[in-house]
C-alpha cells in the first residue's frame, strides 16, 4: 500500500520571529517509513493558500488519506498563507466541507492548541482528527510527528500510536498531549513484502538546487517587499544588497523558497566567482543539472549548450535565476548580466536575483532592476537568532542573560548575522567576560571588526584546529569529514571539526551531511592563516581521485544526474590550479599538467566545454615550459588549439601550435600520443575547411592509433576519416571506414560509438539512394541513443529518420518524429539548427498536403533565416512559400514569392536554373 500525505507548511512572514522548524518535521515524516520501508508520498501544498488547498482537494478523487498542517491557529480555525506570505485565516467548517469531498479520513493537526479546530472538523464528518492540547514546541512537534507515523508505518492503530507519542511527551516534560477525536481503530495496512522505497514528491514546487537556509529569523518587511518584486510582472531582476555577513544568501534563499511556486521551470542558485571566464561557463553546468532533475523520468534531458540556449530555457518557462557573491564576477561577465536582463522575457515571469555587496544596476540603468538593501537584523530577531545559537552550542552564560544584557552586546556588534554568530563562538571558546572584553575592544567599520573578531577567535585554536579549518579553506563548495581526514592526514577530526562548529567559524548542513565555510571567513584563513602546500598538494589529490572515481563510475554520460558533482570537481580542480601556479615549486607544477591530464578527455570529448579547456590547457602549458617538459607540452598544445578553435572559431594559429605539439612529441615515439596529436591537427585543419591536409593529418593519426594498439582511438580516427571521404563524395571508401569503426566499437560493446557509426553509415546509405537501408541504420542508431540518453544525438538522428522516411514517401511517420520537439523548438532562440529543424517540418506537411500549416512554418524559417543574414535560407524558404501557393493554385502569391527566392539567390547558386525554371511554370499559369 502507498500513503498518500497533503503536508501544508503555513509560516507566515509575520511569524519569522518566531519560525517553525517544518524542515524538520517533514524529515521526521519521511524517515518514519523510509526506516520501515513503507512506501509513501509526501505532497507539499505550495503555496500553502486557501484557494490551492480547496483546489487540491477538489481533484484529488479520494487519493489523500492524511492531511497533515503545520502552522498556528485557534480554537476556530487555522492560519494560512496568501501568495505573498501574508496572514490567511480559515474556517475549520469551510475546511471540513472541502476535506470530506475528498474523502480524507485522517486529519493531523500538529498546531498549538489546535483542539478546537479538531473538534470542529470531527463535529463536521471528518473519520479521525488529532490535535493538541497546549502550546506544543518545535522539539515536541517534531517528536509527535516521528512518533506518530513510525508506529503507523509499523501497523499501530491510530489509538495505539496517540498512546506511543503521549507517552514519548510526558518523558519530554511538555505540557501539550495529544487529543483523538472520531475512530481511534483506524489503521494502515502493512505490506511485509513491499521492497519499494519512501517516496517524497514536492507538489507544485520545481527542481532547483537551492543552498538550504535553515531556520530564518526577522526580515519581515525586507522579505515583503521581495515577495512583491517577485510577483510584480514589470520586474525582471533584483539587487539583494549588503555588506559582508549580514545574510545575503539566507535570505536570498528564504525568498526563493516562499516564492517557488511562481517558478515552475526551476530556481536555479549559482554562486559568482572570480574563476568565471563567463557567462555562459558559469550558468550552463547548473542549469543543465537543474533540467536534468526536471526531466528525471525522460531519458535524455535536453542539452543546454550555449548561452543562448540558456536564455531560451528561462524564456520557454517561468524560472529564477540566483547569482550569489555577483560581485565576483568579472566586468565583462557583469555586462553579460545586463544583456542577459534584457533579453529576459516579461511575457514569461522570468527572473534574475544578484546577491552582492554593491550593486551592478545603477539607478540610472535602463532595465527593471529593484534594489533591495539588507542591514543589520532587527532587535527580536537578533535575540532569537542568538538564542538559538546559544541552545544549540550549549552557551549557559548567554541562556542566562537577561533581555537588556543581551540587546546590549547585539547593538555592539550592529545586529550583523556573521558578528552574532562570532560572539557566540568566541564566548564558547574563551567565556562570556573574555567575548565582552572583546566586543569593547573593537573598531572601525563593520567589515573591520568582523575582521577582528574572526581573528580573535581563530588565534583561540590550537594546531590541529587551525590545520582543519585551512582545509576547510581549500574548497569553494561543500565537503565532508571524510575529506578532511585525507586531506588533513589527521586521524580523528570530528573533535577538531565539532570545535570550529562551535565557534561558528564552518556551518553544519544537516540535509546534505556536509560542511561549508562563509567566504568571509575563508578570505580570512587563505590571507592571515596561509595553507601550506602540503595541504595545498594533498587536496589537488584528493579532488582528482573524486573526479576520476566518478567519471569511471558512471561511464561519463554527459546528461547523467551526477553531471553537475562533476561541474563541481571542475570548479575546485580551478581554483586549486590557480593556487599551485602560485606556490610555483615543482611539485605543484608538476600537478599542474596532471590535472590537465585528468580531465582533458572528459571536457573534450564528453561535455565540449572548450573555456575550461583553455583553462586547464594554458595553465599545463606555463607549467610543462616552466618545467621543460617538453612530451608533455606537445600534448598540450594540440588540446589548447583544438579548444581555442572552438571556443572562439578564428584562430589562425591553431594549426602552429598543432604543429609545435607534434614537433615535440615525435622525438619520443609515443604511438598513443602522436594519434591524439595527429588527430588535432586534422580537427583543427578540417574546422578551417582544409579538408585535404585534415584527411593527411588524419591518415597520420590512424597510423599510430594502430600501433599503440587503441581501440577507442582507431574508432575515432576512422570514423574522422570516413566523414572527410564522406565530403569529398567518395561514398564506398567512407562506408568501408565507417563499417571498420563499427567493427571495432560491437567488439568492446560501446553503445554510443556504435549509434554514431550507424548513423554515419546511414548518411552514406541515403547518398547512394540505398533509402531503406539507411532508414534501418538510423532507426537502429536512433534506440542506442534513447538507452544512452544521447540527446543531442537523438536530434541529429530523428532528422535523419525523417528524411529518409520523406523520401520514402512516407511523411506522415517521418512527422511523428518531430511531435515531441515542435513546442521545444518553438521556444529555442534563433539559431541554425532553429531554422533546419522548421524547414524539415514545413516540408513533411507540404508532402501531406497541409499546405496552410506549411506555409506558416516556411514563414517562421524565413523570419530567422533573415535574422542570421543566411540568404540561401531565405531563397528556400521563399521557394517552399511559392510550392505551397502553386499547389493550391493560387499563382499570383506563388509569382511573388518564387521571384522572392530569385532575389535572395547568389548568381552562382548551382540550384538558381531550377528557380528559374519553376518561375516560368508560374508564370505560365497566371
Amino acid at each position: 500500500m502507498s500513503l498518500n500525505i497533503l503536508i501544508i507548511i503555513s509560516n507566515p512572514i509575520d511569524d519569522s520571529d518566531d519560525p517553525l522548524s517544518f524542515a524538520d518535521e517533514w524529515q521526521a515524516i519521511a524517515r518514519a517509513f523510509a526506516m520501515r520501508n513503507m512506501q509513501a508520498t509526501l505532497i507539499r501544498l505550495s503555496p500553502p493558500t486557501s484557494k490551492n488547498l480547496f483546489y487540491s482537494l477538489q481533484h484529488t478523487n479520494g487519493s489523500i488519506d492524511v492531511m497533515h498542517f503545520i502552522g498556528h491557529g485557534d480554537y476556530d480555525g487555522l492560519v494560512l498563507e496568501d501568495e505573498l506570505g501574508n496572514e490567511e485565516y480559515i474556517d475549520a467548517i469551510a475546511l471540513a466541507d472541502v476535506l470530506k469531498h475528498a474523502e480524507v479520513e485522517l486529519v493531523v493537526l500538529n498546531v498549538c492548541e489546535s483542539q478546537g479546530p479538531a473538534e470542529a472538523l470531527f463535529d463536521a464528518g471528518i473519520r479521525t482528527v488529532l490535535g493538541t492540547t497546549e502550546s506544543i514546541e518545535d522539539l515536541n512537534a517534531v517528536l509527535f510527528a516521528d512518533e506518530f507515523y513510525s508506529s503507523l508505518a509499523s501497523g499501530l492503530s491510530v489509538a495505539q500510536a496517540i498512546e506511543r507519542v503521549n507517552a514519548r511527551l510526558e518523558d519530554n516534560d511538555s505540557a501539550a498531549m495529544i487529543s483523538l477525536f472520531g475512530d481511534s481503530s483506524l489503521s494502515i495496512a502493512v505490506d511485509e513484502q513491499s521492497n519499494s522505497p519512501v517516496i517524497t514528491r514536492i507538489e507544485h514546487l520545481p527542481p532547483n538546487n537551492l543552498v538550504y537556509s535553515g531556520t530564518f529569523w526577522g526580515r519581515t518587511n525586507e522579505l515583503k517587499t521581495g515577495m512583491g518584486l517577485l510577483a510584480d510582472t514589470s520586474c525582471r531582476a533584483i539587487q539583494i544588497v549588503g555588506i559582508g555577513g549580514v545574510g545575503k544568501t539566507a535570505f536570498s534563499a528564504q525568498l526563493a523558497e516562499r516564492s517557488a511556486w511562481r517558478f515552475p521551470g526551476g530556481i536555479v542558485w549559482v554562486r559568482g566567482h572570480d574563476l568565471a571566464l563567463d557567462l555562459e561557463g558559469l550558468l550552463i553546468p547548473v542549469v543543465q543539472g537543474i533540467l536534468t532533475l526536471e526531466n528525471s523520468q525522460q531519458e535524455a534531458p535536453k542539452t543546454i549548450s550555449g548561452l543562448e540556449e540558456v536564455i531560451a530555457s528561462l524564456n520557454s518557462r517561468p524560472c529564477l535565476l540566483i547569482i550569489d557573491d555577483a560581485d565576483r564576477l568579472s566586468i565583462q561577465i557583469q555586462d553579460e548580466l545586463k544583456l542577459l536582463v534584457d533579453r529576459l522575457s516579461t511575457l514569461t515571469g522570468s527572473k534574475l536575483m544578484l546577491v552582492l555587496e554593491k550593486p551592478i544596476f545603477d539607478s540610472l540603468s535602463s532595465f527593471v532592476v529593484a534594489p533591495l538593501a539588507l542591514g543589520g537584523l532587527d532587535v527580536n530577531a537578533g535575540l532569537r537568532f542568538l538564542e538559538r545559537i546559544a541552545y544549540q552550542q550549549g552557551i549557559i552564560e548567554l541562556t542566562l542573560l537577561s533581555r537588556d544584557e543581551t540587546e546590549t552586546l547585539l547593538r555592539r556588534v550592529d545586529f550583523n548575522p556573521k558578528m552574532i554568530q562570532l560572539l557566540a563562538g568566541y564566548t564558547k571558546a574563551c567565556g562570556l567576560e573574555e567575548a565582552r572584553k572583546a566586543l569593547e575592544g573593537l573598531s572601525g567599520s563593520i567589515a573591520h571588526r568582523i575582521e577582528e573578531l574572526l581573528g580573535r577567535t581563530v588565534a583561540t585554536l590550537n594546531d590541529d584546529e587551525k590545520r582543519i579549518l585551512q582545509v576547510a579553506a581549500l574548497f569553494e563548495g561543500s565537503f565532508n569529514l571524510s575529506s578532511v581526514r585525507w586531506i588533513s592526514q589527521l586521524d580523528d577530526v570530528v573533535e577538531q571539526m565539532s570545535a570550529l562548529a562551535g565557534r561558528t567559524l564552518v556551518q553544519y548542513t544537516p540535509f546534505a551531511g556536509e560542511y561549508s565555510i562563509q567566504n568571509l571567513t575563508r578570505d580570512f584563513v587563505r590571507a592571515r592563516l596561509l595553507p601550506s602546500p602540503v595541504l595545498e598538494l594533498r587536496f589537488t589529490e584528493h579532488i582528482l581521485i573524486r573526479f576520476k572515481d566518478l567519471v569511471a563510475t558512471f561511464a561519463i554520460p554527459p546528461h547523467s544526474t551526477h553531471t553537475s558533482e562533476i561541474s563541481k570537481l571542475i570548479l575546485e580542480l580551478k581554483s586549486s590550479v590557480r593556487r599551485l601556479e602560485k606556490i610555483g615549486e615543482n611539485a605543484a607544477l608538476e600537478l599542474v599538467v596532471r590535472v590537465s591530464e585528468t580531465v582533458r578527455d572528459y571536457l573534450h570529448f564528453e561535455i565540449q566545454d572548450w573555456t575550461s579547456v583553455v583553462y586547464f590547457e594554458q595553465a599545463a602549458r606555463r607549467a610543462c615550459e616552466y618545467l621543460g617538459d617538453s612530451a608533455r607540452l606537445g600534448q598540450v598544445l594540440t588540446s589548447l588549439a583544438a579548444a581555442l578553435v572552438k571556443s572562439d572559431d578564428v584562430r589562425e594559429d591553431a594549426v602552429d601550435l598543432c604543429n609545435q605539439g607534434i614537433g615535440l612529441l615525435e622525438p619520443f615515439g609515443n604511438a598513443e600520443q602522436l594519434a591524439v596529436a595527429y588527430g588535432g591537427l586534422g580537427f583543427v585543419l578540417r574546422h578551417q575547411s582544409k579538408l585535404a591536409e585534415a584527411q593527411r593529418a588524419y591518415e597520420r593519426a590512424l597510423k599510430f592509433a594502430v600501433a599503440s594498439d587503441s581501440t577507442q582511438l582507431q574508432i575515432r580516427h576512422l570514423g574522422n576519416l570516413g566523414t572527410i571521404f564522406r565530403y569529398f563524395k567518395d561514398f564506398n571508401e567512407a562506408r568501408a571506414l565507417y563499417e571498420k569503426a563499427l567493427d571495432l566499437a560491437r567488439k568492446v560493446n560501446d553503445l554510443r560509438l556504435i549509434a554514431l557509426q550507424l548513423d554515419l553509415l546511414g548518411l552514406v546509405a541515403r547518398a547512394q539512394g540505398r533509402l531503406s537501408e539507411a532508414y534501418e541504420l538510423h532507426a537502429e542508431a536512433f534506440r542506442l541513443k534513447v538507452t544512452t540518453g544521447d540527446r543531442t544525438g537523438l536530434w541529429i538522428t530523428r532528422n535523419n529518420l525523417s528524411q529518409v522516411l520523406k523520401s520514402l514517401d512516407r511523411a506522415e511517420e517521418a512527422s511523428e518524429f518531430y511531435e515531441d520537439v515542435m513546442q521545444e523548438i518553438e521556444q529555442e532562440p534563433t539559431s541554425m539548427r532553429k531554422w533546419h529543424t522548421l524547414l524539415q517540418i514545413a516540408r513533411l506537411n507540404r508532402q501531406l498536403e497541409d499546405f496552410a500549416k506549411a506555409r506558416k512554418l516556411y514563414s517562421q524559417a524565413r523570419a530567422i533565416a533573415q535574422e542570421l543574414s543566411f540568404r540561401r535560407g531565405v531563397s528556400i524558404c521563399e521557394r517552399g512559400l511559392a510550392l505551397c501557393y502553386s499547389a493550391e493554385a493560387n499563382y499570383l502569391e506563388a509569382h511573388t514569392h518564387i521571384n522572392e527566392a530569385i532575389s535572395w539567390s547568389d548568381s552562382s547558386d548551382e540550384f538558381l536554373p531550377t528557380l528559374l525554371t519553376e518561375a516560368a511554370t508560374i508564370q505560365s499559369n497566371l
